[in-house]
């Protein structure tokens, strides 16, 4: 709840400092200001934490997590293909020539019925 909540809240200052930038060509006056930790301006303030809600915490939650959550398993799986068992498919056509003048529905009857008997 509370890195959400932060994370909103310095992307929305980042954002709205980014927008200023883009359209006036230079920072916005708020983010040259000193910030008062050492020499920094308040725009470096604002970057270093926003990299850190978006770099380093993600990673570090993401660390406390697999360690403490039940792993997700995925598994992949499919039904047996169907064709395998049907030997209809995989005999030859029995006139030259891709079938002759027999129609692919004739040879796939004659096949079908060949298999009954």
């Amino acid at each position: 709840g509370a890195y959400l909540i932060g994370l909103r809240a310095i992307s929305f200052v980042k954002v709205a400092a980014t927008i200023y930038v883009v359209g006036n060509g230079v920072g916005a006056p708020w983010t040259l200001k000193d910030s008062g930790i050492g020499e920094m301006k308040v725009g470096r303030v604002v970057d270093l934490i926003w990299m850190f809600f978006n770099a380093f915490a993600p990673l570090i939650i993401s660390y406390f997590r697999s360690k403490n959550e039940i792993p997700l398993v995925i598994e992949v799986s499919t039904c047996a293909p169907n064709y395998i068992d049907t030997p209809i498919e995989v005999q030859p056509l029995k006139k030259s020539g891709g079938g002759g003048s027999m129609k692919y529905e004739q040879v796939r009857y004659e096949a079908a019925a060949s298999d009954v008997i």
